[in-house]
């Protein structure tokens, strides 16, 4: 709208569906239309599925007909029989090993041998405090690689790049606000009547999902169910997701950049009636099919009408007309297209024993309405060295800190882009406007004036700190101790104001004053803080011996405990002698102080065979 009048053109499309007749040759002898398919027959396949290399039959091995929903899967001796076609394309699947695609060819009997995938049976997957091979997993655990498959994509929090990573896990975006996105985590669905949400530990310790920095990370775990979710006892009812972060690596030094840029739109707006008149005008018309009187004058419409044609022009209170007879869309006035941006750097490499990762991340995501965005800035390093053959000592440290702009974004979920109407301009001059139009209803909405109605901050800063030491001793033993501290603050002001102007007022008639001081003496200031500190200490035994070459033996008894606490501040006052000074030595008038504090501790011995 910015500078010139907008007009809302509606047009009327009119879709028919009619039956057309085919009319049959006059001259033709005709006893009815049949509609012949010639399918062919399909036949019975049977056959044994089995190892390779140890000639045992499989049992529930997958067998699909490719571009079909036909398939079986092998019974307790290996044993299959499907229908199926020549030419068909049996696909053959099985954990553990290579898959098979086989044609078939005229064969009523087929054996097929499959072949272990040596690869993916020896992966190592991390589970509760530690890893295994895969060929050793009891439990149901999806791994995501999140080099390969994710930070392809211009994604800012680890909770929308998981959705569609891993079966079973399911993750709906709740928000969309820059640094307050929160999404809904669940595995396998709803586990409780209550809290459903998993487990998440990064590193070993427990914090959201969307605290985390997505370029630090190597791999996600989640732990779906019972068998593999048991270490962490009740807390692991709804399932586990384990986060590991990128560690330093062998070899020379390293530098990596990796820079974002992704241009943010709308999608699926909905584009209102945005000329006034011709909202009027169907406003009456609605107002007289329900037995009522018009709403709006002819008197009122011509004006519009008269101010579209030269929208620059002055009206008579001084304003341009695009102005004072305002035809306005909400929502390209609300939503504007933003670039995000993300630079991020790492450094990693080794010097003797010793490897190390150091990374820092600039994001900057402006959102898509006023007052919406956010910068944020990530550092991280992790360091390693290895004393002694025995010995290992590390340290892991990052953070975060969050500047980030208020409005109240959220009001627009509600009535207030239900009750605007195009005849309120948005701004001009610094001045929010009113209805114009002297029939209009006086509580119609300013949507813009309510997304800056709370000007003011949010502030966030977090660090995380992981001392360790590992130890190799009596050959098949390790210990290790861990050490977690994590401190977070939270911090945000707001400052309420209320001046609106209506633009079509006659010269020198003021309708809306600046607010009077009898008026300030209402406008107040919040500030609200609240801190979170944890610690954590967890002692661990491993054993593991391979006898021969098929029997891995090993054992892990653990030691734990953790505490956490929070204390929340939160203080109003009220009595502005000016809005331009929001400090609370301006204010006269405290409305409350108020203030909490809680905590949580727990110990824990654990242990796995």
């Amino acid at each position: 709208m910015k500078g010139r009048a907008k007009s809302f053109i509606s047009s009327l499309f009119c879709f028919g569906l009619g039956i057309i007749p085919v009319m049959a040759d006059a001259g033709a002898n005709h006893t009815g239309n049949t509609l012949q398919v010639t399918q062919q027959a399909k036949r019975s396949l049977s056959g044994t599925v089995t190892d390779a290399a140890t000639g045992e039959p499989l049992i529930g091995v997958s067998i699909l007909v490719k571009g079909t929903q036909g398939g079986t899967i092998t019974d307790t001796n290996g044993n299959f029989s499907l229908p199926v076609n020549n030419g068909d394309i049996l696909e053959v699947s099985y954990i553990g090993y290579k898959k098979e695609s086989i044609v078939v060819k005229g064969q009523q009997t087929l054996n097929i041998a499959m072949q272990t995938d040596s690869e993916i049976l020896e992966e190592v997957v991390v589970v509760g405090y530690g890893s295994q091979k895969k060929v050793n997993l009891t439990g149901s655990v999806a791994t995501v690689d999140f080099n390969d498959k994710t930070l392809s994509r211009p994604v800012t929090t680890v909770s929308s790049a998981l959705s569609g990573m891993a079966a079973g896990l399911n993750v709906m975006q709740t928000t969309s606000k820059p640094n307050s996105e929160s999404s809904s985590v669940l595995i396998r669905g709803n586990g409780t009547l209550n809290d459903s949400s998993p487990l998440i530990l990064v590193d070993g310790m427990e914090m959201p999902l969307n605290e985390i920095n997505p370029n630090d990370i190597a791999t996600i775990s989640v732990l779906k169910d019972a068998a593999s979710c048991a270490i962490y006892g009740n807390r692991g009812a709804n399932g586990v997701i384990l986060v590991t972060t990128k560690r330093g690596s062998d070899g020379k030094i390293n530098v990596t950049y990796s820079g974002k840029f992704s241009y943010n739109t709308p999608a699926n707006l909905i584009h209102m009636v945005a000329n006034y008149a011709n909202y009027m005008e169907l406003m009456n018309e609605a107002s007289i099919n329900s037995g009522q009187t018009q709403i709006f004058n002819g008197s009122t419409i011509k004006k519009w009408r008269e101010a579209d044609k030269n929208p620059n022009g002055l009206s008579e209170s001084g304003y341009p007309n695009y102005v004072a007879y305002p035809n306005t869309d909400w929502y390209d006035e609300v939503y504007n297209p933003k670039l995000m941006q993300e630079h991020s750097i790492t450094v990693s490499g080794a010097e003797k024993r010793t490897t190390y990762s150091l990374s820092a991340t600039f994001l900057n995501n402006p959102g898509l309405v006023e007052n919406a965005g956010m910068k944020k800035y990530y550092v991280r390093s992790d360091i390693e060295s290895r004393i002694t053959d025995f010995l290992t000592v590390g340290m892991r440290a990052w953070g975060y800190h969050t500047d980030q702009e208020r409005n109240d974004v959220d009001n627009l979920n509600g009535l207030q882009m239900q009750k605007s109407i195009p005849g309120i301009y948005p701004r001009y001059d610094g001045k929010y406007g009113v209805p114009e139009a002297t029939e209009e209803d006086p509580s119609a909405s300013n949507p813009v004036y309510f997304i800056n109605n709370a000007e003011g901050y949010y502030k966030q800063t977090k660090f995380f700190v992981n001392p360790y030491v590992k130890v190799n001793f009596l050959k098949h033993f390790t210990a290790s101790y861990n050490f977690y501290y994590d401190h977070f603050r939270n911090e945000h002001k707001w400052n309420s104001s209320d001046y609106r102007e209506q633009f079509s007022f006659q010269a020198g008639e003021v309708k809306n004053a600046p607010p009077t001081s009898d008026a300030l003496q209402e406008y107040h200031v919040a500030l609200w803080y609240d801190g979170d500190q944890s610690w954590k200490s967890s002692t661990v035994l491993n054993y593991s011996q391979m006898f021969g070459k098929k029997h891995d033996v090993s054992a892990m008894i653990g030691y734990e405990e953790y505490r956490k606490w929070r204390s929340t501040t939160d203080i109003d006052k009220k009595g502005m002698v000016d809005t331009s000074l929001t400090d609370f030595d301006a204010l006269t008038d405290p409305r409350y102080i108020k203030g909490s504090t809680t905590e949580f501790a727990s110990r824990s011995v654990f242990g796995r065979a």
